[in-house]
């Protein structure tokens, strides 16, 4: 398996591309909604960029088993959590990345039936996998292989309060991730 690592300040800048694709556009929306957890930052730095409202909708379909990590079924939380009104109108649906595309390929007729009041619906993410089965509306990174992608944060995948007991933050999360 091919591995595509990103530091910070790639990541920053991935999602300053893609705000630029999404003003370029000329699309206009009226909130956003991240889905958690790898479209958590994506969501939140797009939110403060265009000024909108930002709502969170947990997904779910990997599984830690060990050291590995399986798709399995898709969950999909109960509601959206946000503190204005972000189920109306034009939305913005971002995530981190589409692997398979199943994820967003499930979850589109759901959040249209769920919430009526979404006129329109538009993906926004920073990678597309050569495997998906699903084409996002705005995508900085289309890959021509569908490489792990080791963002950042991961670095804290795993790693515990005992991890953290002995150095810090990052330290213990580079420890974990050694072991692996």
């Amino acid at each position: 398996m091919q591995h595509l690592y990103v530091d910070w300040a790639e990541y920053h800048r991935l999602i300053e591309r893609l705000a630029l694709s999404i003003h370029r556009s000329g699309w206009q929306f009226d909130s956003v909604i991240a889905l958690a957890r790898g479209g958590l930052r994506v969501g939140d730095l797009l939110s403060r960029i265009f000024d909108k409202p930002l709502g969170v909708l947990t997904t779910s379909s990997y599984r830690h088993t060990g050291n590995v990590v399986q798709q399995g079924e898709l969950k999909i939380g109960s509601a959206i959590s946000s503190a204005e009104e972000v189920t109306q109108g034009h939305v913005l649906l971002a995530d981190d990345l589409v692997d398979t595309g199943v994820t967003l390929e499930k979850l589109l007729p759901v959040m249209r039936s769920r919430h009526p009041e979404i006129t329109e619906l538009r993906t926004a993410v920073l990678w597309k996998k050569a495997v998906s089965v699903y084409t996002p509306d705005y995508c900085v990174c289309h890959l021509d292989d569908s490489p792990w992608i080791h963002q950042p944060f991961e670095l804290y995948e795993g790693c515990d309060i005992e991890a953290l007991e002995h150095g810090s933050p990052t330290q213990a999360a580079y420890a974990v991730a050694e072991r692996r």
